[in-house]
């Protein structure tokens, strides 16, 4: 589905995103703030197991991805963590959107 960036840029222009890197402390910083401010705080992680309930493998292979262990997840090559990132979030997007 292709959505025209001013129609995005217009519909976002209230919502702020918090990135970062992994156990970075972007849910303690986007929850302080959301409560300091009285904004709704939507934590994608929150969300993560209905998300992946609806993922299937052939579409979805990045979110459907199964670690056995933290090792496996954290001590994986800094490109393929990466590549694997933007994949999920690649696919969770555009399967929810």
């Amino acid at each position: 589905m292709y959505i025209a960036n001013n129609v995005i840029s217009n519909a976002l222009k209230n919502v702020y995103w918090v990135l970062g890197g992994a156990c970075g402390g972007k849910t303690t910083a986007a929850r302080t703030l959301s409560e300091k401010y009285g904004m709704i705080h939507y934590n994608a992680d929150d969300k993560m197991w209905s998300h992946k309930q609806m993922a299937n493998y052939s579409e979805q292979p990045a979110m459907c991805r199964h670690f056995s262990n933290w090792e496996e997840y954290f001590g994986r090559p800094i490109k393929e963590y990466s590549k694997w990132l933007k994949d999920m979030n690649d696919e969770a997007i555009s399967t929810y959107c």
